[in-house]
């Protein structure tokens, strides 16, 4: 049931990205569980990388308000 509703909500994005989107979505619903880990990963990794930039920001305004 899942897999059907997804796939009426892909037709839009490939049509509008063309061959790549055609690709994409075919991948998509050839190995669904290979998607969901990458997009697993990637959410993982732009944590990983933001975190730094959101403490650093989180120590400036922190180092600010006690300066005054």
């Amino acid at each position: 049931m899942g897999a059907r509703r997804l796939r009426g909500q892909q037709r839009p994005l490939a049509r509008m990205l063309g061959i790549a989107g055609r690709i994409g979505r075919e991948n998509s619903l050839r190995s669904p569980r290979r998607m969901a880990q990458t997009a697993a990963a990637l959410i993982v990794g732009l944590a990983a990388a933001s975190w730094p930039a959101r403490r650093a920001a989180r120590l400036d305004v922190l180092t600010a308000l006690s300066a005054e």
